[in-house]
């Protein structure tokens, strides 16, 4: 089991919907909520993995720019409320590590419903795929491809669309500043180890968000480098300093252990 119960007061940029949209120009919003997630996962078959997962998210205040596009609250999901939903999530884990994998392949499918018959104020679905695979040369260099879809699909608010971008996929876009009904991304990485624990990464990736299928219009490309340090060589648990870049934006990340 794996859960989260926090309390959150957090800044956000707010640029619209979509990929016509100008990066210099967004608007920041501020949020106040609690958050309960909640995941059960039994194993079903040797490295099978099958179980519920509850979400719920409860917005006390949203504080807007006064002269922006939220404020006029026709903008589904700028009024304060509930989200609240429920689903199943599928795990096929063949990594030979869980921390940074260099072989074999991972695969998760879930499905949630939100329902005001779970006390949200919104009705949609959310379906994520994430498939992996990992190959490792004679030398001990790696190489990972990662393919990720995201479709909501029904009342979304806008804060809960797919979005594109962050320190896992299109490394080097604000999370978030692309949205929309769906989000397909595709990215590959390769890592050398230059000293026994020094290793380098160049990764190159390419993600889109759109309304329905077959209307993509814009591919949104990603590419950057970075390095890690193995903090503990038996299990591969790294730290993590990539720097991405993307179009017209730029990102850097400070984390532990692979991207994906």
């Amino acid at each position: 089991a794996s859960g989260e119960a926090s309390f959150y007061i957090f800044p956000f940029n707010y640029y619209g919907r979509g990929t016509d949209i100008d990066l210099e120009e967004f608007e920041t919003y501020e949020a106040r909520y609690i958050r309960f997630r909640l995941q059960v996962l039994r194993q079903v078959k040797k490295k099978r993995y099958l179980g519920p997962r509850f979400w719920f998210d409860h917005y006390f205040a949203i504080d807007t720019d006064p002269n922006g596009e939220l404020q006029s609250g026709d903008i589904l999901g700028s009024i304060p409320g509930t989200v609240s939903g429920f689903g199943a999530v599928g795990i096929i884990d063949e990594r030979n590590n869980i921390f940074s994998p260099s072989k074999g392949y991972y695969l998760e499918l879930s499905a949630m419903r939100y329902s005001n018959v779970l006390g949200s104020d919104f009705n949609f679905t959310n379906v994520t795929l994430d498939t992996r695979k990992y190959y490792e040369s004679p030398n001990g260099d790696e190489l990972g491809l990662q393919f990720f879809h995201n479709s909501t699909l029904g009342s979304v608010p806008f804060n809960y669309l797919a979005r594109l971008g962050g320190g896992r996929t299109n490394r080097g876009y604000y999370e978030g500043a692309y949205n929309d009904t769906n989000y397909t991304s595709m990215q590959a990485e390769y890592r050398h180890y230059f000293f026994d624990r020094i290793i380098g990464a160049a990764f190159v990736g390419a993600g889109t968000v759109y309304p329905n299928f077959g209307e993509i219009d814009t591919v949104l490309p990603s590419v950057g480098f970075g390095f890690r340090y193995e903090l503990k060589k038996k299990e591969k648990i790294r730290v993590r300093l990539d720097f991405a870049f993307g179009k017209d934006t730029f990102g850097f990340y400070l984390d532990f252990n692979e991207a994906f």
